[in-house]
């Protein structure tokens, strides 16, 4: 199939109007390795969702490390968090918290794990952006440990020095308009 010039120009005008994620997924996509997660938030792939809105997904996990353990993840494809906008990243965390607040509620849970990996030496698997909350019962098998490394007083002088010119914030909040969220347009799956 050919297209005219102005299908070619308009084909122009759409590419040069996407993100830089969402040029990734169209590329992953047309060579055959799309995102599972993106698959699960056009309905491609069948899902156990238990909570939706405009922004975010949760679904349960096909792997649990524990019963009810749910996986949120943005419905924009994201490969870490360091991409995502402040606005995006603030309601990610808080639906986490609440899905935290409610999974402690009705599995009876005693605690609860909330786990990120940004990039694979991390432990991330897939590259979209993923949170773990994972309801805990004591002695249920699931650990996160690790060996404590010995530091001595100059290597820990030399990392406060590395944040001597930190700040957190690189632009006002009302600056970051990338994506729109509606609170009150929530979408509940039971």
């Amino acid at each position: 199939m050919e297209l005219s010039d102005e299908q070619i120009e308009a084909l122009k005008e759409r590419l040069a109007a996407l993100s830089p994620e969402e040029l990734e997924s169209l590329k992953k996509e047309q060579e055959g390795q799309a995102c599972p997660f993106c698959l699960m938030h056009e309905g491609k792939i069948a899902t156990k969702v238990v909570y939706a809105d405009k922004t975010v997904m949760a679904v349960l996990d096909i792997r649990p490390a524990n019963k009810g353990h749910v996986i949120l993840f943005p419905r924009l494809h994201y490969t870490t968090s360091f991409a995502m906008n402040e606005v995006a990243l603030n309601h990610i965390f808080n639906i986490m918290n609440e899905i935290g607040k409610h999974l402690l509620r009705v599995m009876q849970a005693e605690g609860v794990n909330y786990f990120v990996a940004n990039g694979e030496v991390a432990g991330q698997h897939i590259d979209h952006f993923l949170i773990h909350i994972i309801p805990r019962y004591r002695e249920d098998g699931v650990n996160f440990t690790w060996k404590a490394k010995q530091m001595d007083e100059e290597e820990l002088q030399e990392i406060v020095h590395q944040f001597r010119n930190f700040s957190a914030r690189k632009e006002p909040l009302e600056q970051q308009r990338e994506e729109e969220i509606s609170f009150e347009d929530e979408e509940r799956i039971p």
